[in-house]
C-alpha cells in the first residue's frame, strides 16, 4: 500500500477486507514473529495514509524474507536437481559446444569437477556442508559421474547430434 502510494500519484488503496481480517485474526502470531509487531496500529497507519515506522517496514522486509524462503524450500523440494544441473550444463555447452566441452571436460577430473560446481552455483544452486545436507540434494557420487566424462562424451550425452559442433 505505502508503496503504491508513493510510486503511483494520488493513489487511494485500500486494505481489503479479507486481508485487514487475516491480519487481525494472525495478530498475536505475528506479534510473536515479529518483535511485537502492532498490526492494529500498522492497519491504522495505512488507513491514514501515515508512514510506516522502521519496525513495520523492518517486519514486513522479514516477512518477506520468510516468505521466500518458504516458497524456495517447498520447490527445491520437489524439483530434480539432477535433471536441474544437466540443463544448466546443456545452456553452457549451447553458446559453444567444442570449446566449452573442453573448458570443462579437457581438464583433470579434479578441475572438472570444480568446474561442474562452479556452473552448478551460477545456475543458482549452492553448496552445503556434508553434515547439513538438504533432503533432496545432487550427491556428490553424481557430480563425480558427470567429471568422468570426456569432452565427446559430454557433448553426446547434452547436446542433440544435431546441435554439437
Amino acid at each position: 500500500m505505502w508503496r503504491n502510494r508513493i510510486v503511483h500519484y494520488g493513489a487511494s488503496n485500500k486494505i481489503s477486507s479479507t486481508v485487514r481480517s487475516n491480519l487481525n485474526a494472525n495478530a498475536p502470531k505475528i506479534k510473536d514473529l515479529y518483535q511485537g509487531l502492532d498490526v492494529g496500529r500498522m492497519i491504522a497507519h495505512v488507513d491514514k495514509a501515515g508512514a510506516p515506522t522502521f519496525k513495520e517496514i523492518a517486519s514486513l522486509v522479514r516477512a518477506t524474507q520468510n516468505l521466500v524462503r518458504a516458497i524456495d524450500g517447498a520447490l527445491v523440494g520437489i524439483v530434480d536437481l539432477e535433471s536441474y544441473l544437466r540443463q544448466a550444463l546443456v545452456l553452457y555447452l549451447n553458446e559453444n559446444p567444442g570449446g566449452r566441452s573442453a573448458n570443462i571436460w579437457g581438464r583433470s577430473e579434479s578441475r572438472r569437477l570444480g568446474t561442474i560446481v562452479q556452473i552448478a552455483c551460477n545456475a543458482g544452486l549452492s553448496q552445503f556442508e556434508p553434515t547439513s545436507a538438504p533432503t533432496n540434494h545432487i550427491s556428490w557420487e553424481y557430480l563425480r559421474e558427470l567429471a568422468k566424462w570426456s569432452p565427446k562424451e559430454a557433448l553426446a550425452e547434452l547436446l542433440p547430434a544435431g546441435n554439437v559442433s
